[in-house]
């Protein structure tokens, strides 16, 4: 939608064709400004390669997802798959990620919903996520692209076995750009791989332009410190 200010609530979007015609999409895309999606239900996402179930464009603003449940039954075996997501918080690596969106993203619930090692992909600033319980993710929240984003007391638990080593149950993905995360629960957290772990600081974990060096929207965000 590119619509602003409206409410998306109460309803329930279950599963998806088994056969799909692109490896690629999205159930819900947010553009525009000030969306409320609140008390929705989302469940069984089996078949999705790559995508978002919720992605929020860089170009908007001050949307909220609040009360949603997100469930699954663990059977989507593309877990493997770095693209596919619970939640895109913001979608760029260039400049844009260092705006303040003022994103809201607050007391839902994540039971054995299947994505890759990026549960929520943030490529924004000034983004809140808060008061979330996730249990049995695949992935991690992973502060990517942009800076000071919000992350704080959420519940991120993890009961059943790894699967291989492209299961990647992680808690937090921190980049050294300003965010703050604080009063989190994280356990069972029980990967080997560098990039899942309780909480793993990292100077970029995935978005490094050639040679290594940060992309534009992070290099945006360094070069605005202090200002």
């Amino acid at each position: 939608s590119e619509g602003d200010n409206f409410t998306f609530s109460q309803n329930t979007m279950d599963g998806e064709e088994a056969t799909l015609n692109n490896s690629t999409y999205h159930w819900l895309m947010l553009k525009g400004k000030g969306a409320l999606i609140e008390r929705n239900t989302f469940s069984n996402r089996n078949f999705a390669e790559n995508g978002s179930v919720i992605k929020m464009a860089s170009a908007s603003s001050d949307h909220v997802i609040e009360y949603n449940l997100f469930s699954g039954t663990s059977s989507n075996p593309n877990f493997d798959n770095s693209s596919l997501h619970l939640i895109n918080v913001g979608s760029t690596t260039g400049s844009d990620a260092a705006e303040n969106t003022n994103f809201t993203i607050q007391y839902n619930r994540v039971e054995n919903f299947v994505t890759g090692r990026r549960l929520m992909r943030v490529q924004t600033s000034g983004a809140t996520i808060k008061g979330n319980t996730i249990v049995n993710p695949n992935g991690g929240i992973s502060l990517e692209d942009g800076g000071f984003n919000s992350v704080t007391d959420n519940v991120i638990i993890r009961t059943t076995d790894i699967a291989s080593s492209d299961d990647r149950p992680a808690g937090i993905l921190i980049t050294p750009l300003g965010h703050t995360v604080s009063n989190n629960y994280i356990a069972g957290i029980r990967s080997g791989n560098k990039e899942a772990g309780g909480i793993v600081f990292t100077a970029n974990p995935f978005s490094q332009a050639d040679g290594g060096v940060p992309n534009s929207g992070n290099q945006a965000v360094l070069d605005s410190a202090g200002n």
